[in-house]
C-alpha cells in the first residue's frame, strides 16, 4: 500500500506510470489485506495532459480485473483531482468514502479512462461537489458511476461520459442533494442504465441509454425527499431489456424523450396511497415497445399530453 497521510499532498507528474504488484499487499493493511492500494487521507493531485496521461495499473504480465484494490479517498481531510488518468485492472478505479466536507470542496474526475475493473467511480458518504466529466468507463464488472447515501447532501455534475459494458447499474444516484446528469452515453452490460432515488433534485438531460439488460432509467422515492419535480428531458432511451422508464413513488417531468424498442413497457408509472406523486409526460416519442407504450398502475395519476405513441403490441 501507499498512504498519503492527512495534511500531506502527493502530486503525481504527467506521464507517470504507477504499477501495483498483483494480488499482494506487503503491509496486509488498508481496505483489502490481499491487494495493494493508494490510500489517500490527505490530498492527491494526479493531473495529466491529453498527450501525457498518468497510468495506474497492475504489474502483472497478463493483468486481470481486481489485481489491485484501487485509489481510495477516505475521511474529511481527503481530497483529490484526477485529470487525464488511465486506471486499469483494479477492484475500484476511484473510491471515495466518508469524505464529508461541503459543496465548497470539489472533487474533479475528468478526461480519464477507467477500465477492466470492478466499479469505475464509487463515491459513498460525501457532502462535496463532484465534477465527473469527459471520462470513458468500460468493461466493468460492477457500476460505472455510483453516488450513494449522503443524507441528501452533496451535489455535482455528471456530463459527457461514456459508460460502456458495465455489468451492474451504469449510473446510480442515491440520497444526494442536486445533480445535473447530461450528455452521457450508456451502452451495454447488465442491470439498469440509470437508477435515481431518494434525492432532492435530479435532472437527466440529453443522455443516450441503450442495450442494457434491464431498465433504461429506474426512478424511485422522490416523494418525501425531493424539493421539486425531477426532470428527465430530451434523452434517447432505446433497446433496453425491460422498461424504458420506470417511475415508482416519484414526481417526475418526463419531457421530449425518445423511448423505443423495450421488451415490456415504454414508460411504467406506479405509486401507493401513502406516497402521492405528480408525474408529467409530454412531447415524448414512445414507439415500438413490445407491450404498452405507457402503463399506469395503482394510485398513480400522471398528466399525459402531446406524446406520439405507436407500434406497441398492447
Amino acid at each position: 500500500d501507499v498512504t498519503v497521510n492527512s495534511g500531506k499532498t502527493l502530486t503525481i507528474e504527467a506521464g507517470s506510470e504507477v504499477r501495483f504488484t498483483p494480488l499482494s499487499d506487503d503491509q496486509s493493511s488498508g481496505n483489502d489485506n490481499n491487494r495493494g492500494e493508494l490510500h489517500v487521507q490527505g490530498t492527491l493531485i494526479a493531473n495529466g495532459t491529453a498527450s501525457d496521461t498518468i497510468v495506474f495499473t497492475s504489474n502483472a504480465e497478463s493483468p486481470s480485473s481486481g489485481d489491485w484494490y484501487g485509489i481510495r479517498l477516505q475521511d474529511n481531510n481527503a481530497s483529490g483531482s484526477f485529470k487525464y488518468n488511465n486506471i486499469a485492472y483494479a477492484t475500484y478505479g476511484i473510491r471515495s468514502y466518508s469524505t464529508y466536507g461541503s459543496t465548497s470542496d470539489t472533487t474533479w474526475i475528468t478526461n480519464s479512462r477507467i477500465h477492466h475493473s470492478g466499479s469505475g467511480i464509487y463515491i459513498y458518504y460525501s457532502n462535496r461537489y463532484d465534477v465527473i466529466a469527459d471520462n470513458v468507463l468500460h468493461d466493468l464488472s460492477g457500476n460505472g458511476i455510483y453516488m450513494g447515501y449522503s443524507s441528501k447532501n452533496g451535489s455535482g455534475i455528471i456530463r459527457d461520459n461514456k459508460i460502456l459494458k458495465s455489468n451492474s447499474t451504469s449510473l446510480q444516484m442515491s440520497s444526494k442533494d442536486t445533480y445535473h446528469i447530461y450528455g452521457n452515453m450508456i451502452d451495454g452490460g447488465n442491470g439498469n442504465g440509470m437508477h435515481l432515488e431518494s434525492s432532492k433534485s435530479i435532472t437527466a438531460r440529453s443522455n443516450t441509454i441503450q442495450n442494457k439488460s434491464s431498465t433504461g432509467i429506474y426512478i424511485e422515492s422522490s416523494t418525501g425527499n425531493a424539493t421539486s419535480q425531477w426532470k428527465v428531458v430530451s434523452n434517447v432511451i432505446k433497446d433496453n431489456g425491460y422498461y424504458g422508464v420506470y417511475i415508482n413513488r416519484a414526481s417526475v417531468n418526463v419531457d421530449s424523450n425518445t423511448i423505443s424498442g423495450h421488451n415490456q413497457y415504454g414508460v411504467f408509472i406506479e405509486t401507493n396511497f401513502e406516497s402521492p406523486a405528480a408525474d408529467t409526460l409530454r412531447y415524448n416519442t414512445i414507439i415500438n415497445n413490445d407491450n404498452y407504450g405507457i402503463r399506469v398502475n395503482n394510485y398513480a395519476g400522471p398528466f399525459v399530453q402531446y406524446n406520439d405513441l405507436y407500434g406497441h403490441t398492447s
